[in-house]
């Protein structure tokens, strides 16, 4: 069975400062949540509003080398075609 890819929570600290996406701070907060409640600091960082979850998967993305698309403007032009006739 493959093991789904997932950024190592190290890398994912490094870039999250680098961006200036959160602060030092902000992480170790998400540190402590994720002791009390053994989520992934990711979405410890999204559950608590630091950073949203469009912000999460772009940067997992651009850590493991993949191409982020965005469909959202894509879908909401098709559907304001369709409310519009």
């Amino acid at each position: 069975m493959k093991q789904p890819m997932k950024v190592e929570t190290k890398k994912l600290k490094l870039f999250l400062l680098d961006s200036g996406l959160i602060t030092s701070k902000d992480i170790a907060e998400a540190e402590r949540n994720v002791k009390k409640t053994g989520e992934d600091l990711g979405d410890a960082l999204v559950s608590t509003g630091k950073i949203s979850e469009d912000d999460l998967r772009r940067l997992e993305a651009y850590i493991l080398g993949i191409p982020f698309v965005g469909l959202i403007p894509f879908f909401l032009r098709d559907t304001t075609k369709i409310n519009n006739n």
